[in-house]
């Protein structure tokens, strides 16, 4: 019996991709085996983190690296290293920032949900241009005594300052940048169809000179309660002193505000061994059984009428197609997802009820996704069983 059968908790067929609301990510058999292993017996966790954080900055070309609970962890965490510094004093009295250094710049047509981050260690974020567009002279009047960051989201968009120029800007004014990089892991550049896992991509953004690089861990077959921040070495050891186990004395007079944000050691190690396993991949040939999936999906549902399959092009967290309800409108198309997240096992498919623009994934409200990248073997024929008897009705 499952666990989740005993516990009466439906499985899901994950249709949609590495999101967290459903788990976040699959732990490869060796990843599995070095959390196993790290349960073994106890050992002190700022020594664990050093000698990750090493090993991640020679993985990546960055100057330092540190192994956070998380993404939004990872933003929270360099947004205090920027107002504090090294200086004990400050990091005792977050999310109080009287004093400090404490706005952290971004552009408004950047904006997304968890921008919010940089505001848990008491920083305020100050919004530049307009939900249309950015200019690079908005940012620098934007910049002054008090900011301590500026913020960017990676890969961006057509109508914002690139980060190429925001790392420039930053640079001039003695201002770090940070960006978070959800599942563009791969570089300044998502979709790359002919290489869509370079060697080279973890190292692009340290290569432009970003300041603090926040990632997630299961982007790469790490549970997803991990993750990390690159970059430059004196803001990491800041990071590091912000976190769970910064400034461990007698008397905890500096204990951080990122002692919220624990780590147990046997995820830090899985997270150490994903990253490693990451690197030495051929991920040309992992995608092979996705692209099997793919295919077999596409042949099954060719001949189901007024269903119209697209292909998308594949991305660093993408393998698939749309599927275009041709006779349903957005309402009915959304009854139909809901239809499929209600049987058992639940399946999640890629859906917007106003239309969805992601990368170059551009979907009206009667069409949907379906990412095979994260199908465990076998659920490409439930899935297809289950799409061919709700598209049918």
């Amino acid at each position: 019996m499952n666990v989740y059968s005993e516990l009466g908790v439906k499985r899901v067929i994950n249709a949609i991709g590495a999101w967290t609301r459903i788990g976040g990510s699959t732990l490869p058999p060796e990843v599995i085996g070095a959390f196993v292993d790290a349960n073994s017996c106890y050992v002190e966790l700022s020594d664990l983190e050093k000698k990750g954080g090493d090993l991640i900055a020679e993985l990546t070309g960055a100057e330092a690296g540190y192994i956070t609970s998380g993404a939004f962890s990872a933003l929270v965490l360099s947004t205090a290293a920027c107002m504090t510094g090294t200086d004990p004093e400050k990091i005792r009295k977050l999310p109080d920032t009287r004093g400090m250094k404490n706005q952290v710049v971004h552009q408004k047509c950047l904006r997304y949900k968890y921008d919010r981050a940089v505001t848990v260690p008491g920083a305020k974020l100050v919004l530049v241009g307009d939900k249309n567009r950015c200019s690079p002279k908005q940012i620098e009047a934007s910049l002054g005594i008090r900011t301590a960051a500026i913020l960017y989201l990676a890969p961006g968009q057509s109508a914002a300052v690139s980060i190429e120029d925001v790392v420039e800007i930053g640079k001039e004014h003695s201002i770090p940048t940070i960006i978070d990089v959800p599942g563009n892991i791969y570089g300044s550049e998502m979709w790359i169809p002919d290489h869509i896992y370079p060697d080279e991509g973890y190292k692009n953004y340290v290569k432009l000179g970003v300041d603090l690089v926040c990632c997630g861990g299961k982007y790469v077959g790490a549970p997803q309660s991990t993750g990390y921040v690159i970059g430059r070495k004196d803001l990491v050891e800041a990071v590091a002193l912000n976190s769970f186990v910064g400034y461990e004395n007698p008397s905890d007079l500096y204990r951080g505000l990122g002692r919220g944000y624990k780590l147990d050691r046997q995820s830090i190690v899985a997270l150490i061994f994903a990253l490693k396993r990451w690197k030495t991949l051929d991920h040309r040939s992992r995608l092979q059984n996705a692209h099997r999936k793919k295919r077999y999906l596409i042949e099954s549902l060719t001949a189901v009428p007024n269903v119209k399959i697209n292909d998308v092009p594949d991305s660093a967290i993408l393998v698939g197609f749309e599927a275009t309800l041709e006779k349903k409108n957005g309402n009915e198309t959304y009854r139909i997802v809901r239809k499929l997240l209600e049987g058992d096992p639940r399946i999640e498919v890629w859906y917007s009820r106003g239309g969805m623009v992601r990368g170059r994934v551009r979907s009206s409200p009667n069409s949907f996704v379906v990412n095979v990248m994260y199908l465990q073997d076998g659920d490409e024929e439930i899935l297809t069983g289950r799409l061919k008897a709700t598209l049918s009705t």
